[in-house]
């Protein structure tokens, strides 16, 4: 079993920890806990994705948390039409 706050990609050597470009932030980003949860995300927002991790050699779950990091860091705002 593994413990609280691992990540199982990154336990295994498979996610990387830093980003093109991201240098220091992401890096730090890596060193937060993490806690696992369940999404229902549109088909074309996972296709999205999976296509930037093949891009990039990111995993894809990476891309998304680095995407919602960087709107916290920006304190972007959701807009509803």
């Amino acid at each position: 079993m593994k413990s609280k706050g691992t990540n199982a990609a990154a336990a295994s050597g498979r996610a990387r920890s830093t980003a093109p470009g991201r240098g220091a932030d992401a890096s730090a980003n890596a060193k937060k806990e993490r806690k696992p949860v369940t999404m229902r995300l549109d088909l074309d927002v996972i296709d999205y994705f999976k296509a930037e991790a093949d891009r990039t050699g990111i995993p894809y779950q990476n891309l998304i948390n680095l995407y919602l990091q960087e709107c916290v860091a920006e304190g972007k705002t959701l807009r509803f039409a």
